[in-house]
């Protein structure tokens, strides 16, 4: 039989070698491990790869499987992974790749004791703009307007053309914004300042972060016969809504009209009527006036000339920024609240463009607000401020201004000054032990008047009654109570019969005690 000391003793001596084991087993060197990363920095014909290796102890090489599929067919060189027991980031350059091509790709590692593989992952590399020159149109000996259609393949891509009378070319023009979407988009440009009778080359050219992408040559000549020669000024007369856009047009000696496009983009959209500048051989003077605008918006237009050959003319592109709506400040009125009989000043504030010496008309609709009727006008001043006094007030009246800045007019919304009944007040003593409140009302409505004590937490009525009409001008009251032990206040409040008055309450007045 073995003894409980010895049985301990046994279990102790398996522990440790069971430990030792382990340990030996852990630190045995085994298959390296593989994972993959992500691809990066990835352009029209490279990427740079990236992945992890374990070498397990022992030393350990790995390179990168790729290729157009999940069978690769191409690998990097063997780099060295070292002989380590962590994890050790690796990458990798590629180069020479098809542009807008999927690859696949994995790392694999290598040693001694076997190879192992990091999972497939794959990446695209980017794509060029595709772009396509399109035939250039004549519009005159000296003009010719050319355009392309560009797809930007999700990049942000911009657009020029090359041109001249050789495939050099030689002259480009600025460049436009074809914008970053996966569908084709058209865009056009106008090449001036060319010789008559020649013969020209353009091309298309995109440009983006997956680099430049030429458009196929095209040719043009140039009209042998003379077209107007349309010059765009700068807007005139810029207001909220409306501008003038002036320019000049020679006829260069054969009959021509005039007109201007204009619109938010350079794409335009609307015109002008057109009108004849004759055939003389000096350039005409021209301003067409447009209404209708946006405010706070900016506006492209240009000044064109054809002529009886239909030979066109553009001038050069220009901008403008109509200006804003003069802004209306609320209403406001001194007093808010106004005794029966008595007038009050009502003000505002204009703001922004045309403010000063806005033209300003002041309406008013007493109760019971049937209609609107003009009560005031007259203009702001240098800081767009004006006011009027009205009155007598009769009754609670809405007013409202229109205000007409820089040809515009806008109204503020309705303001309400209240109208109370007019109430004289007197208060004394009888007999030393009661107190009256006598008071006269204007008008003659009749009205409930309240007397109220006040408290320091409340105020509640200890007495009403109703007015007596006096004559067709005024009634009275008169109110008795009990004169109070200690110092105390009062207030009367008046509630006419007539929607045309609010309440009217006094200053609290204090009475003695005794």
């Amino acid at each position: 039989m073995v003894s409980r000391g010895s049985f301990a003793g046994l279990a102790t001596f398996l522990v440790a070698a069971f430990s030792a084991v382990a340990v030996a087993v852990a630190q045995a060197p085994g298959a390296p491990v593989a994972a993959t990363g992500a691809a990066s920095d990835v352009t029209t014909t490279g990427a740079k790869l990236a992945g992890t290796v374990t070498p397990s102890g022992q030393a350990t090489t790995y390179a990168f499987d790729y290729g157009t599929s999940a069978a690769y067919g191409s690998s990097t060189a063997t780099a060295d992974a070292g002989d380590g027991t962590d994890p050790k980031a690796v990458t990798t350059t590629l180069t020479g790749l098809q542009p807008g091509t999927t690859y696949h790709f994995r790392v694999a590692a290598s040693n001694a004791s076997g190879t192992a593989a990091g999972t497939d992952a794959t990446f695209t590399t980017q794509e060029p703009p595709a772009v396509s020159t399109g035939a250039p149109v004549v519009v005159s000996a000296s003009q010719a307007t050319v355009a392309a259609t560009v797809d930007p393949n999700g990049l942000s891509t911009k657009l020029v053309f090359d041109y001249g009378t050789t495939t050099a070319y030689g002259s480009s023009t600025s460049a436009q914004d074809a914008g970053q979407g996966t569908t084709s988009v058209t865009l056009k440009a106008t090449l001036s300042g060319l010789k008559a009778g020649t013969t020209y080359h353009v091309r298309a050219r995109a440009v983006s972060d997956a680099g430049t992408a030429n458009g196929a040559d095209r040719t043009f000549k140039t009209s042998t016969v003379a077209g107007p020669a349309a010059v765009t000024g700068t807007a005139t007369g810029v207001a909220p809504q409306s501008a003038s856009l002036p320019g000049t047009v020679d006829p260069n000696g054969s009959a021509t009209q005039a007109y201007a496009q204009y619109g938010t983009s350079t794409k335009y959209g609307a015109t002008t009527p057109r009108r004849d500048v004759g055939s003389g051989t000096r350039a005409v003077k021209v301003g067409f006036p447009v209404a209708g605008l946006k405010a706070s918006t900016t506006y492209h237009f240009r000044i064109v000339g054809v002529n009886s050959a239909g030979t066109t003319s553009f001038g050069a592109d220009k901008s403008f920024k109509t200006k804003s709506l003069a802004a209306l400040g609320a209403l406001s009125a001194a007093p808010a609240v106004v005794a029966y009989g008595h007038g009050a000043q009502i003000a505002g504030q204009v703001t922004g463009t045309g403010a000063s010496g806005a033209a300003v008309a002041l309406l008013q609709n007493p109760f019971p607000f049937a209609g609107w009727t003009l009560t005031a006008q007259g203009k702001a001043d240098t800081a767009g401020r004006y006011a009027f006094g009205v009155g007598p007030l009769r009754a609670t009246t809405r007013f409202y201004s229109v205000v007409l800045a820089a040809g515009v007019a806008s109204q503020t919304k309705p303001l309400r000054v209240g109208v109370r009944p007019a109430v004289r007040i007197a208060m004394r003593r009888i007999s030393g032990k009661r107190l009256r409140f006598t008071g006269t009302i204007r008008p003659s409505s009749a009205a409930t008047v309240y007397l109220r004590k006040v408290g320091a937490r409340s105020t509640v009525t200890v007495r009403r009654t109703r007015s007596h009409r006096v004559d067709a001008l005024s009634s009275s009251f008169r109110i008795t109570i009990r004169a109070p032990k200690k110092r105390s206040q009062y207030r009367i409040r008046v509630r006419t019969d007539s929607h045309a008055l609010v309440r009217f309450d006094s200053a609290p007045r204090a009475v003695r005690g005794g």
